[in-house]
């Protein structure tokens, strides 16, 4: 499904929920209200609220399994998750002081983070993938927090999930006064749990790309290949392009992947149309039309005009059949012109075709299989065809899955690791205000200033410096990447 119509029709699903919901609840429908009640469920404008204690047991007796080795595993999360404080905070203040940090107004290179907004630089198509990432990251990063609570002996008072518009959230209620009571260990355990588990599944994100990108049942850099063609597309249809169809080239470009595909129709869009060099005994063998008279008839479909033009300015005209003169043709040895024995023969578009129409030659590897002939506007092969980097090793293996998972792994791993440093942030709302707190009542403590409103102070002047940077910094990069 596209993206677009999925987000309309999530926003319409949740119009229709809110509209049901308030005609519900004004009319007193009991069975309605019960249902919510029982369920848990809250119905507003474009958000849906969800609530359950039923997963409370299920988190006691998990965080009850071999507690040494929660220990450690939570322990060790702590060791990770804390160094990715300043880490995260040099992230953002380097997006929002970049060209000072940098010395430029270049746009920083190297690993930032980048606010995720849907029809700009997150393809609809993707929308899927990403509300999906979004959700499994939010759902382990919760469940850190609540099997670590459990497994220091404090009970889960709840679930909640949110889903505001197309933006997923999960959270566990878990008593904060309990959690405060714990010594600075403990307490640490649990508020890094959940950035742990994102940082564990970003990870293993990374390592099933990579086992993706080194199986030796697909290949990569060899050229694409066709996942579907419009039926509608000039290229469809028993002689063209074909499920599966692998694809070296497009006229004398070569094709590596989806980014050479482009550029290779970008180069036939932009550019004069392709010439081509055949052996002068090929032009002696058709009939030259001169000017006065019709190239080519209008019956001769798989016929094209094809001119050339001496060095004297002559210019001279042949109807021939397009495959033979592809076929026919020998490749230049440079840019300056034809090798010496052969003529260059360019098509010759009707006045009523020079809209952008180009010849366009697409090779396939497959020998059995002739070049698939294309007169139209390239930019048609781009929105008609779909294609994929991953050549299948075997006929029986599909190009469509690699692509799918690599997708997917992809947006796992990268929105896990923004959840992990942006939760490390300190700012309110965020795991990082609780450990600020923590961690300057630690420090204080060491300096010997053991009052709890000094401590609050301290913690709350970061907290609200780290949140100010943060809403700049979210400001200036939407109105960077949404053009004006």
């Amino acid at each position: 499904m596209d993206g677009t119509y999925l987000l309309i029709g999530i926003i319409v699903l949740h119009c229709v929920l809110f509209f049901l919901d308030v005609l519900f609840k004004s009319c007193c429908h009991l069975p309605y209200v019960y249902f919510v009640q029982k369920t848990g469920l809250e119905v507003s404008f474009l958000r849906l609220h969800w609530h359950t204690t039923a997963f409370n047991r299920l988190f006691q007796q998990w965080s009850n399994w071999r507690p040494r080795l929660l220990a450690f595993w939570f322990s060790l999360g702590v060791i990770v998750s804390l160094p990715l404080m300043p880490v995260a905070a040099f992230l953002v203040l380097r997006g929002l002081f970049g060209s000072i940090l940098d010395g430029s107004k270049d746009k920083p290179s190297g690993f930032e983070l980048e606010p995720v907004v849907p029809g700009i630089n997150l393809p609809m198509s993707q929308l899927g993938n990403y509300m999906t990432a979004l959700a499994i990251g939010g759902i382990l990063h919760e469940f850190g927090h609540a099997l670590a609570a459990g497994r220091e002996g404090i009970s889960i008072l709840g679930c909640k999930a949110h889903l505001i518009v197309v933006l997923p959230v999960a959270a566990v209620e878990i008593s904060t006064q309990r959690i405060n009571s714990l010594a600075t260990w403990r307490r640490l355990r649990i508020l890094c749990a959940g950035v742990w588990h994102n940082v564990v599944l970003s990870l293993l994100a990374l390592m099933l790309l990579y086992a993706i990108s080194h199986s030796h049942l697909y290949k990569l850099d060899q050229g694409v290949v066709v996942t579907s063609v419009d039926p509608n597309s000039g290229v469809a249809g028993p002689s063209g392009l074909l499920y599966g169809d692998h694809i070296t080239g497009l006229n004398h470009c070569k094709v590596q992947d989806k980014v050479s595909y482009r550029n290779c129709l970008y180069k036939a869009a932009k550019q004069s149309q392709t010439d081509y060099c055949v052996p002068v005994s090929f032009t002696n063998r058709n009939t030259q039309t001169t000017t006065d008279t019709p190239c080519c008839s209008g019956e001769m479909l798989q016929h094209l005009c094809f001119h050339n033009r001496n060095k004297a300015g002559e210019t001279a005209r042949w109807c021939m059949q397009v495959r033979e003169v592809v076929e026919a043709s020998i490749p230049k040895q440079s840019d300056e012109g034809c090798p010496e024995g052969s003529v260059s023969l360019t098509p010759l578009m009707e006045p009523s075709a020079l809209n952008g129409t180009r010849l366009v030659v697409i090779k396939r590897s497959n020998l059995k299989k002739p070049s698939v002939l294309f007169l139209g506007l390239p930019s048609e092969l781009y929105h008609t065809v779909e294609i994929s980097n991953w050549l299948p090793a075997a006929s029986y293996l599909s190009p469509q899955y690699p692509e799918m998972f690599y997708n997917f792994f992809s947006y796992l791993a990268a929105l896990s690791a923004g959840l992990a440093l942006l939760n490390m942030l300190p700012c309110y709302g965020f795991d990082g205000q609780h450990i600020m707190f923590l961690l300057s009542e630690v420090v204080l403590g060491w300096c010997g200033v053991r009052s709890s409103t000094i401590t609050s102070m301290v913690a709350g002047g970061f907290t609200a410096v780290g949140t100010s940077c943060l809403l700049a910094w979210l400001f200036t990069a939407i109105c960077k990447i949404i053009p004006m």
